[in-house]
């Protein structure tokens, strides 16, 4: 089935002080290398959606994983919020059968949460959208049949996949929720102290 990750990138940074996305983790690897490697490494198919004058951090996804690079998107409104970035993304992938909305700032997901996930929304019909929660509390990221396409693509400023999950109240069973033991799809990167731990 025709389906991948987009990966949301396109943020300021504002809350870290600097690019967290080039940050070097404990281990060595910048930030967004290390997220780009879990799905990578899971989903035949990735899109990093990043901002306007982003060519050095392209290149740098390029040189860092050669035949395995990513597809990038430029989102050219993304200082407007991450709505715009999201609809750039999706706008790009439109003969998929599902999309998995990820975040850049989320490297410590487990490559088995992933798995685990994607064949959950491989054997869901395209009306479906799956969530991963940890200890009940809703994660990230949260895979989303064809059907929706059209309404994340229409969002602006800074509504995020979110608002179409809460429009969905009353259609829960188009909601499929999968526990996991992973904390990783909780945990973003926001400001430096998030790293501790």
């Amino acid at each position: 089935m025709p389906g991948g990750a987009l990966l949301l990138a396109a943020g300021a940074s504002s809350r870290f002080g600097s690019d967290k996305r080039t940050h070097r983790l404990s281990g060595g690897e910048r930030l967004l290398h290390a997220t780009t490697e879990k799905y990578i490494g899971c989903f035949e198919q990735v899109v990093v959606v990043l901002k306007q004058g982003d060519a050095e951090l392209e290149i740098a996804l390029a040189t860092r994983f050669g035949e395995r690079a990513p597809r990038v998107v430029t989102a050219a409104q993304a200082h407007l919020g991450m709505g715009h970035s999201l609809a750039a993304g999706i706008a790009t992938v439109s003969d998929w059968v599902y999309a998995f909305i990820a975040l850049g700032d989320m490297p410590f997901i487990e490559a088995a949460t992933l798995a685990q996930l994607k064949r959950v929304m491989e054997c869901a019909g395209p009306e479906s959208i799956v969530q991963p929660s940890y200890q009940g509390d809703p994660g990230h990221p949260v895979g989303f049949g064809r059907d929706h396409f059209s309404a994340l693509q229409s969002l602006s400023g800074d509504a995020g996949a979110r608002s179409i999950i809460e429009d969905l109240n009353d259609l829960k069973d188009q909601m499929v929720e999968v526990p996991v033991s992973d904390e990783g799809v909780l945990r973003d990167v926001d400001q430096p102290t998030d790293l501790d731990g």
